[in-house]
């Protein structure tokens, strides 16, 4: 008898205790957007070797047409192993989250104060479809996580950009989560929640130089840990827009946060000691920048802010679905070069130097040819929008 392959909670990275089950799109946005047992498209199969771990409903999901070449199962299947202290922790950010998001799918607004909880929310729902899709493409892409949940949630610079299309039908779209770029680093997704789009990107110091913060030009990479040693250079304590390189029109609103928490910093702290970061963060001694606001023009909304959103419809060319899949292709690619570009491989061999290359230049140049190929699906007719990518690969 084959010996089952370890099991890891998707919120700690560890060994669960007491196990019990997780779902990563939680059943309150399931029940808000349709019926929570409707069937779903989570990419293409991809076959290589035996299922990794035993998951819930391993059955159901595994039951799947043969011939059918997307990965169809219901929503509330997509669960995935959990230790009970941690589901229990992240279930008091999914019972806070649940009224932030339904003011803003119901009343059209959201309140600057409940923004950096959605963004912790959206940093565990991006990581968690990741390593959902890890375990369920039987790791095809021989990737090996080196972080959970838990290790991500709020580590890295944060972008919200929310785009309303009149018109939508009720439903969830998970936007980009079945590309090479996306497996390699799963910094950039699109959430669909009814009428609206929320494209999420999270990167270490993606916004920090351009929000005047602290910011690294180069970063030692370790090619057996992944991590990356770097120095941190002083802020300019001047704004700028932080995206100078993304075209997206038609975004109802633009919002970023900078995050320099203690893990992330190392000894440079001192670079953090200055009036500027200080009136600029919303919690300081936790590394938490202040949320800001707009796009050419950038400012730190007001303490009780309150964003109302431009409502736009499908005759809008930002608006097609060959525009929203390729906005989040486009923000793939420009986070991974971002990173890339200031990656120093001195100290990799030959061969890992070869293969860091190869897995960038891969996951760009497969980006642009699904981007030229995204107008081919109907957006208006898909189930969900993993089947775009889906449809794009084949």
């Amino acid at each position: 008898m084959s010996k089952k392959k370890k099991v890891n909670c998707i919120f700690c990275g560890g060994e669960p205790k007491k196990q019990n089950k997780e779902h990563i799109i939680p059943k309150w946005l399931l029940k808000l957007t349709g019926d929570e047992n409707r069937i779903a498209y989570f990419g293409m199969k991809k076959e290589n070797e035996e299922f990794p771990i035993p998951i819930a409903d391993v059955d159901e999901i595994s039951s799947r047409e043969p011939s059918n070449p997307h990965r169809t199962f219901s929503f509330s299947s997509f669960k995935f192993p959990a230790c009970k202290k941690c589901n229990d922790e992240f279930g008091i950010l999914e019972r806070e989250t649940k009224p932030i998001v339904e003011k803003l799918v119901k009343n059209n607004t959201l309140q600057k104060e409940n923004i950096p909880k959605l963004l912790d929310w959206l940093d565990k729902v991006r990581v968690g479809v990741w390593l959902g899709n890890l375990l369920l493409d039987k790791n095809a892409h021989n990737v090996k996580p080196k972080f959970a949940i838990k290790q991500r949630m709020g580590a890295s610079d944060r972008v919200l950009m929310i785009r309303r299309i009149d018109g939508l039908s009720d439903g969830i779209n998970l936007i980009g989560i079945d590309t090479y770029a996306f497996y390699t680093a799963p910094s950039v997704f699109c959430l669909r929640i009814n009428e609206y789009l929320l494209y999420n990107m999270s990167s270490l110091f993606l916004l920090s130089k351009e929000l005047g913060f602290p910011y690294y030009e180069s970063a030692i990479l370790d090619y057996e840990t992944s991590h990356i040693d770097i120095s941190l250079i002083k802020g300019t304590e001047k704004l700028k827009a932080p995206l100078p390189l993304i075209d997206s029109p038609g975004m109802s609103v633009k919002l970023y946060q900078p995050i320099f928490n203690p893990q992330t910093i190392g000894n440079d702290k001192e670079l953090y000691s200055t009036n500027y970061i200080i009136n600029n963060s919303l919690d300081y001694k936790n590394g938490q920048g202040d949320i800001f606001i707009g796009e050419n023009t950038i400012r730190p909304m007001r303490k009780k802010e309150k964003i109302v959103f431009t409502k736009y419809n499908d005759l809008y060319p930002f608006c097609t679905e060959e525009k929203i899949v390729a906005d989040v292709l486009n923000w793939q690619s420009w986070v991974l070069h971002d990173y890339f570009s200031k990656l120093d491989m001195k100290n990799l061999t030959k061969d890992q130097k070869e293969i860091c290359l190869e897995q960038h230049e891969k996951a760009i140049s497969q980006n642009e040819k699904y981007r030229k190929k995204a107008n081919q699906v109907d957006f208006y007719k898909s189930i969900n929008l993993a089947k775009t990518i889906s449809e794009i690969l084949k």
